[in-house]
């Protein structure tokens, strides 16, 4: 889906600069650029923490013992589930806020509730990888199985 939007992008951006040329941009490119973007980024955030596609540095860390490492990845992950999460709520919160205002976008008017909530719920995605998948792994691995 995120491969998807990012081709969006590009086309929308595209059409945009020609039509441009002739007088008559693309209306509303800007916002649909921003939509398009809270999918590139939302929808990979679970995927890439499934599969570890995030960059980590560990200069410091591969020079303790695989236990060690293990035992810091369980903290990390639980810190950053529980990051994860108040964004997941923060974005609920603000999400119907936004609902209970009728808050929509200034050109084509978009509601931008449902964004939040989409936001919202690929952080809980994110979340449960973690706790669910990760962690348990990097337990066993402290406890030496």
């Amino acid at each position: 889906m995120s491969g998807g939007a990012v081709v969006g992008i590009v086309l929308l951006v595209c059409v945009n600069i020609v039509t441009r040329l002739f007088g008559k941009p693309v209306l509303g490119t800007f916002e649909l650029v921003q939509i398009l973007m809270v999918s590139v980024v939302g929808f990979s955030l679970g995927y890439c923490e499934l599969h570890r596609c995030h960059t980590s540095v560990d200069l410091v860390m591969r020079k303790f013992s695989k236990r060690t490492q293990a035992l810091s990845d369980v903290i990390t992950n639980f810190v950053t589930a529980g990051i994860f999460a108040v964004i997941a709520w923060r974005c609920i919160v603000l999400g119907t806020t936004m609902w209970r205002k009728g808050e929509l976008s200034q050109t084509l008017w978009i509601p931008w509730f449902p964004l939040l909530y989409a936001v919202a719920f690929n952080c809980f995605l994110v979340c449960l990888v973690l706790l669910l998948v990760h962690i348990p792994k990097n337990i066993s691995e402290v406890r030496g199985k």
